[in-house]
């Protein structure tokens, strides 16, 4: 009787026990809604996976994120050699799968990006010819540019110049230069020039009320009172030749007969006449010109006129010449000037001499070098700013590009040989555990922590239902949730056991 109430008690709880298990693993996922009954929630729904789903992702988000899918961990798994390996082995193997297609570049493009092949074309000849004209825009090439353009010129300017030897020894120039005067002279060019300078010269000395002593040196005074000086007995004849003039005798009679005959006692008058009178004064002067003294008195009346101008200024000077007497004289200087410039001699000189000078230099450099010491340094600069304006040019754009476009088509074209495909093949072996170390290494982690594992992990459970949560968490733990159930089979059991067992000890 004791071994059956013991038995029962077994039996009941393990029927309990595995009751109770039961339902506390489905209470798990079920209700998945809250229950209420005449207003009043029901215990324990919804069930505990339902109602804490959310934070169960976010804990399982970050736990996966952080321990289990670490960047560390993804890592390690994908420096692994047998991926590396595999990785190696798939590239291999998608190359020489090519041979088999006798492929050119552009069908090989066509496999490589699908229908974006001429986009792709596009954009690769566009690259090309922008990295070329950046290319030649760079200060490094410009400048082995004109170096190059440079040396070419040396050789040529370190000839020996017979060409300007020839020309400057024979009429060549010395025409040329006849004919340059000839064309100035006819059109006036140097005449103009000079009474332009003259003129604005005049206008700039009246202006700043200059003096004749500021702009005539001292020793011009001082040479034409020498001068006087020195002419003082051609002076004296000159004033007998004067008075003698014919015009000017008519005049010395006409004031002799108004200003003395009219003016005298007509008695006195009658024994008088004025070419009596003109011929007494022709004496008077020519007995007071005689005279060494009276003529030095002449050159000090001359020389003290002629001091009496250094303190007038040129305005003074200018006012008392008529303007179409400084027009006049304007012209007869400028043409003087002009005529002194522009001749044959002066041609033949200035051809001479250049002649004469060539003829002792060695090279085209020597020459140019002569005039201006720096011309290489300047051609350079010259040189850089027309590449670098040139390479600007929409011309030099389209031209490149043209050219570009025409070399791509021609290697889209172009059949990729087997040799080619094996060298390739050959490169990328030895090159692809490098680089993809080095992907892994430089660019991986960076995109891992960008992906964020935590989070998509967290979506993806929030997405789930929860009776798919069931199912699968059940697929994965059927085994170990039925050792529950029984495990709670097995407890209830003992219990019933140990109860009657008890129950009569006490």
């Amino acid at each position: 009787m004791a071994l059956i109430k013991i038995l029962v008690g077994a039996a009941i709880g393990a029927v309990i026990g595995y009751i109770t298990n039961y339902i506390a693993i489905k209470m798990l996922f079920r209700p998945l809604e809250e229950k209420r009954i005449f207003g009043i929630r029901v215990p324990f729904t919804p069930g505990l996976i339902p109602k804490e789903k959310s934070r169960i992702a976010k804990s399982v988000g970050e736990a996966v994120g952080k321990y289990l899918l670490s960047s560390e961990a993804i890592l390690e798994s994908l420096k692994t050699q047998r991926l590396k390996d595999k990785v190696r082995n798939n590239i291999f193997n998608f190359i020489c799968s090519l041979k088999d297609k006798k492929l050119n570049v552009k069908k090989l493009l066509t496999i490589m990006v699908k229908d974006k092949e001429i986009a792709v074309e596009n954009e690769l000849k566009m690259l090309i010819t922008n990295t070329a004209l950046n290319k030649f825009e760079s200060e490094d090439v410009v400048e082995r540019i004109s170096d190059h353009l440079l040396a070419f010129v040396d050789v040529k300017l370190n000839e020996e110049p017979l060409l300007i030897k020839d020309y400057f020894a024979g009429n060549g120039f010395k025409s040329f230069l006849n004919d340059l005067m000839k064309k100035s002279q006819d059109q006036g060019y140097i005449r103009d020039s000079i009474s332009k300078i003259i003129t604005n010269k005049k206008i700039s000395l009246i202006e700043n009320n200059t003096k004749l002593f500021e702009i005539v040196p001292v020793e011009v005074f001082t040479g034409i009172n020498l001068y006087i000086f020195n002419e003082k007995e051609t002076i004296a004849s000159e004033i007998k030749e004067l008075v003698r003039n014919p015009e000017v005798a008519d005049k010395i009679k006409e004031n002799i007969t108004s200003k003395v005959l009219n003016n005298m006692n007509p008695l006195v008058s009658m024994f008088l006449n004025d070419e009596t009178l003109y011929t007494k004064v022709l004496d008077f002067v020519d007995g007071y010109l005689d005279d060494e003294v009276n003529r030095i008195e002449i050159v000090k009346y001359l020389n003290s006129y002629v001091d009496s101008y250094k303190d007038k200024t040129v305005a003074e000077v200018l006012e008392k010449i008529p303007v179409n007497i400084q027009d006049e004289i304007l012209k007869n200087i400028s043409t003087k000037i002009e005529s002194r410039i522009l001749n044959s001699d002066i041609a033949n000189l200035i051809s001479k001499k250049i002649s004469e000078k060539v003829n002792s230099l060695s090279s085209y450099d020597e020459i140019i070098s002569s005039f201006r010491s720096t011309y290489r340094e300047d051609i350079k600069e010259v040189v850089k700013r027309e590449i670098v304006k040139l390479v600007n040019s929409e011309d030099i754009k389209v031209l490149v590009y043209h050219a570009v476009d025409d070399t791509v088509n021609k290697m889209m074209n172009k059949n990729i040989s087997n040799k080619f495909i094996d060298t390739v093949n050959s490169y990328v072996s030895d090159i692809a555990g490098g680089l993809y170390d080095k992907v892994l290494t430089r660019y991986i982690p960076t995109l891992i922590n960008d992906i964020k594992i935590a989070p998509i992990v967290e979506k993806q459970i929030n997405e789930f239902e929860v009776d798919y949560a069931e199912k699968i968490i059940i697929e994965i733990a059927d085994k170990e949730l039925k050792s529950i159930t029984w495990l709670g089979a097995l407890l209830g059991a003992i219990l019933g056991i140990i109860s009657p067992i008890i129950n009569g000890l006490f």
